[in-house]
């Protein structure tokens, strides 16, 4: 499993985050590498924050979810009140 994640990784595009990912081995049903994939998730948060890649991410995922409301609402509206657009 491991060698071909890092063959994913080795293959994907590259991070514009300056971080390289990392592969960290857990069990969780043993609790083996928990405190190593905390520990991770740590220093990818402080790295990003660093780059403005995070304010960036969050200003995106801000936008996808603002957009799919105004999708669900305007179609909701339309399928309530009619399109008006109807063809004969």
């Amino acid at each position: 499993m491991e060698r071909d994640l890092r063959m994913v990784l080795e293959m994907g595009k590259k991070r514009e985050e300056c971080w390289d990912p990392i592969i960290l081995k857990t069990e969780a049903l043993l609790g083996k590498g928990i405190p190593e994939l905390i520990q991770g998730i740590s220093q990818h948060k402080q790295a990003l924050e660093q780059t403005e890649a995070m304010k960036e991410k969050m200003r995106k995922r801000a936008k996808a979810t603002f957009m799919g409301i105004l999708e669900s609402e305007v179609m909701a509206h339309f399928s309530k009140n009619g399109s008006g657009w109807e063809l004969e």
